[in-house]
């Protein structure tokens, strides 16, 4: 099965600008939103041709009543893609946004360390 062509410029800016080489590690930061679900998809087709080891990194906010369920649906498409799922919950849950990004980043790269 032929690449697509985002699917092409995707990896050509892995490779080139991000310097991922094969046989690496990627953490994806999945949501659940579309944004992050459509990469993860788009990267799951790249992962065999690149030999790359996909995971996955969830964190829960708490700021949202979908978020428990947003959780769960990652969770179930990592388990039938075969990807490893790392999840993490906000145990200080603020309405801020700013707090909620640094939170978020702060425990993803945790995982990736």
């Amino acid at each position: 099965m032929s690449q697509t062509p985002l699917a092409i410029r995707v990896r050509t800016a892995l490779t080139e600008r991000c310097g991922i080489l094969p046989e690496q590690r990627l953490l994806l930061g999945v949501s659940g939103g579309a944004d992050s679900i459509a990469m993860l998809h788009l990267l799951l087709e790249l992962v065999p041709k690149m030999h790359l080891q996909l995971e996955v990194g969830h964190f829960d906010h708490r700021l949202q009543d979908t978020s428990k369920a947003d959780c769960q649906f990652v969770e179930q498409l990592a388990r039938e893609h075969g990807v490893p799922m790392h999840a993490g919950a906000w145990d200080n849950p603020s309405t801020s946004e700013d707090a909620a990004r640094t939170a978020r980043y702060t425990y993803l790269m945790g995982i990736a360390e």
